[in-house]
């Protein structure tokens, strides 16, 4: 079996949520041929809720034997080094995207506190979070589940949408190529 995503499609929030989110994307795919994947380090956060089953489950230890298991909402803190995950149960698939520091006005604790770790949306949002992903299901359409995501968001902002300038600056210059400097 090969490698075929049946529906992939993205969405670019509008303001204001553009400054703290990159995109929300939709993701379906036939079952693929192998069961697990390496996911990389890539510096980002990420909020990915399985459509498929309502779990997530990462491994890890030398073999890639120990398995944790999490509710199907969950929070990807930044990563330092690989995970991996289940690729059966990651056939249907709906998440968000953050820029960075862009969980700060969603999410208690910080993110360098959410560092290499995954945490349950539940845990972040209390029955909210489980709540999410039953009525992103109930949604009829990829984008209709992806303007529901972008909804959620502005309602559960616990801290203004807007940063200071010195931070936009800050990440600005970080994110900036070494021949910008």
């Amino acid at each position: 079996m090969t490698y075929r995503p049946v529906l992939y499609c993205t969405r670019r929030p509008g303001p204001p949520l553009d400054r703290f989110v990159e995109r929300l994307w939709y993701w379906e795919c036939s079952p693929l041929a192998h069961m697990k994947d390496r996911m990389m380090p890539d510096g980002s956060c990420a909020l990915v809720i399985n459509l498929y089953e309502d779990e997530t489950r990462s491994y890890s230890g030398a073999a890639d034997d120990v398995v944790e298991r999490y509710p199907g909402a969950v929070l990807c803190g930044t990563y330092s080094r690989y995970f991996v995950i289940d690729t059966h149960e990651q056939r249907a698939n709906v998440g968000v995207g953050f820029r960075p520091g862009g969980t700060w006005p969603f999410f208690d604790p910080a993110s360098d506190e959410l560092q290499n770790q995954h945490i349950a949306l539940r845990d972040l949002w209390g029955s909210a979070g489980d709540t999410l992903r039953e009525r992103i299901l109930a949604a009829p359409t990829p984008h209709a589940k992806l303007a529901l995501l972008e909804a959620e968001l502005l309602q559960r902002a616990i801290r203004p949408l807007q940063r200071r300038a010195e931070v936009d600056y800050a990440i600005a210059r970080l994110g900036a190529a070494p021949s910008d400097y």
